[in-house]
């Protein structure tokens, strides 16, 4: 019997934690199990490729520059070892008791596959956003102050993600 899911509302959360129970256990500690889940995209890749579809080539390039003004407009983030070894491209976030791991997303299939990369929960400071119309922004900020900035949908829900951080750490 699988353990129950942890969320607060929301088919999407839901089913992305299964999503990781069913294809990432493996990663698990005995004791551990995935308190809150998240698919992410890099930063920009939602807009331009909304904007690619409207307005062609010129939209994708002003979504882009968009996206880099974006990134280089955190006050006080550094590029420090824990922002430097996030992984790049579409990836699946768990958090367990201990730790936020990242998982390899697969375009095709949409399940979350090997595992990229995995912080401690005393490595990070925190998750942070800013409504968009189409997309969210999500900052993950690190202990050494460093930050990533990834685009996430609405509809997965960032805000759960955060609650089960805040839950887990107290902070």
């Amino acid at each position: 019997v699988s353990p129950p899911i942890r969320t607060t509302g929301g088919d999407t959360v839901a089913s992305y934690i299964k999503k990781l129970e069913k294809n990432c256990n493996e990663y698990l500690a005995a004791d551990e199990q995935f308190e809150g889940a998240l698919f992410a995209r890099p930063a920009g890749t939602i807009n331009k490729s909304i904007a690619f579809g409207a307005a062609g080539v010129a939209g994708a390039l002003v979504s882009e520059r968009m996206a880099k003004k974006r990134q280089e407009g955190h006050e006080g983030a550094t590029d420090g070892e824990a922002a430097s070894s996030f992984p790049a491209g579409d990836v699946a976030l768990g958090l367990t008791s201990r730790r936020m791991l990242v998982f390899k997303h697969s375009q095709l299939s949409g399940k979350p596959k090997e595992m990229l990369a995995e912080y401690p929960l005393d490595q990070v400071s925190g998750f942070s956003q800013e409504k968009r119309k189409l997309a969210r922004s999500f900052h993950i900020h690190f202990a050494d102050e460093s930050l990533v900035d990834l685009d996430v949908v609405k509809m997965a829900k960032p805000d759960e993600f955060i609650e089960a951080f805040g839950r887990l750490t107290g902070r």
